[in-house]
């Protein structure tokens, strides 16, 4: 057995100790295929040149550290790589590259982060200046705290990556230039777009604060004549956190379900069909497709950190975490077992060729619950997706709580920002544990009965 316990198999060692003359070299392999390793146990790290091992660690360690919350940008402790079973990266780092993993993260992995620790999600450096310069400007005459320029600096973040994904452009300022060739509706028109795509993913309270920053910012750059136009003023209207659209059938409007709604539709759950339905949509955040397609093979229920695992995923982790609700997908799966042809779908069908429901099942079946417990959205019947976006915004609440106190501990201990205190003092577990216990908190208060 390997004293490196869950890093590698311990034959991919057998004939490859470095020596003093540098001997392992020659037992690098100059062929690899990446694909096939799905967890540290498959990588042969000591057989791999570095150039093997950057792959490796975006195939194995990448993943693992999306499935955990952190981005596939942050640097893991050594502590974490050990924890999740790659031991084995630092011990060949160490013994066949004479290196850290300090040096092969700096030096292959880095993507360059800004000095406040905050990861931006664009790479154009004049839209990221501008953003800090707004913020550094305002915090200083406005004597905004820590915490509220963090706030600020994430939902200016947050359109941004809107922007990019909705136009493919990731520059906040090029179209809006006073010099720009782009006419004024085309800007108004990309600003629409990301705004219509973060409506569809979040809830109106927190896509209006993001927008009224941004709308803060481009006033700041016209004020400055560093712009001619604040291409979000026309439309900012049409999505304060009370503005609905008329019911005509368009889905302008994207409410989210808040916690009293949730507890309302769980209340009226009798079966375990129905409590399933609820807290996937609204404790675990999936997509109604996901829902009906969900098979007992895709949880991962030992220890204490149960899991949902997707083979594949539109815009989200391979695999979702299980912070609640256990005990109801247990009940689902202990009355399906009973039946002598389940085949492990937690909404079979004997009608459908795929063995489970179709989306459009789940939909009736949530119809029926919202029928039942007589609740409403703003005026309009509440949909699926409105489960999701409660997730969502409950998960982004959580977000700007941590940093907000995270931001009063930097103000305390003269750092520069939360920034620094999030990747300089506390460990990616750390920082996993408090999303995770604030999540809890927020499902525990909507399921209270559950």
């Amino acid at each position: 057995m390997s004293d490196i316990p869950g890093s590698y198999n311990m034959r991919t060692n057998e004939d490859t100790n470095p020596d003093e003359d540098g001997g392992a070299e020659s037992q690098f392999r100059e062929d690899w295929d990446a694909d096939t390793w799905s967890e540290g146990e498959d990588v042969p790290w000591t057989l791999l040149p570095v150039e093997g091992l950057v792959d490796a660690y975006r195939s194995v360690v990448v993943p693992e550290l999306r499935a955990d919350g952190e981005s596939a940008d942050s640097r893991p402790t050594h502590a974490w790589l050990s924890s999740h079973g790659f031991r084995g990266l630092t011990y060949a780092l160490s013994n066949y590259h004479d290196t850290t993993f300090g040096e092969f993260y700096a030096q292959h992995l880095d993507s360059g982060e800004s000095d406040d620790g905050y990861d931006w999600p664009v790479d154009d450096e004049e839209t990221i200046d501008l953003c800090e310069q707004y913020l550094e400007v305002r915090a200083d005459r406005r004597s905004w705290k820590p915490r509220t320029v963090e706030s600020k600096r994430y939902r200016l973040g947050r359109y941004a990556r809107a922007h990019w994904e909705a136009t493919g452009e990731e520059s906040l300022v090029a179209a809006v230039k006073p010099d720009a060739d782009t006419m004024a509706h085309e800007a108004i028109g990309d600003a629409s777009d990301a705004a219509r795509r973060l409506d569809g993913e979040i809830g109106r309270s927190r896509l209006s604060r993001i927008i009224g920053e941004v709308d803060a910012f481009y006033d700041f750059l016209v004020g400055r004549r560093l712009a001619g136009l604040n291409p979000i003023k026309p439309i900012r209207a049409d999505y304060t956190a009370d503005s609905r659209a008329e019911d005509d059938g368009s889905d302008a409007s994207n409410p989210s379900l808040d916690a009293d709604t949730v507890r309302s539709l769980a209340g009226v759950a009798d079966s375990t069909r129905d409590e399933l339905v609820v807290m996937a949509l609204c404790g675990w955040g999936l997509r109604t497709n996901e829902v009906a397609r969900l098979r007992v093979s895709q949880f991962v229920l030992e220890g204490d950190d149960p899991t949902i695992a997707f083979d594949e995923r539109k815009n989200g982790p391979s695999r979702v975490s299980l912070l609640f609700g256990r005990e109801i997908l247990e009940a689902r799966i202990e009355e399906l077992a009973t039946r002598d042809d389940w085949d492990g779908w937690l909404f079979p069908s004997s009608r459908s060729e795929s063995g489970h429901v179709a989306r459009g099942t789940i939909n009736d079946w949530f119809d029926s619950l919202v029928d039942e417990a007589d609740v409403s959205v703003g005026g309009r019947k509440p949909l699926p997706k409105m489960g999701r976006r409660f997730w969502y915004d409950a998960y982004s609440d959580v977000l700007e709580e941590i940093i907000g106190e995270v931001g009063e501990i930097a103000a305390e201990q003269g750092s520069s920002g939360a920034g620094v205190v999030l990747d300089d003092y506390l460990s990616p577990e750390r920082k996993r544990t408090m999303r995770r216990d604030g999540m809890r908190r927020r499902l525990e208060a909507a399921f209270e009965n559950k």
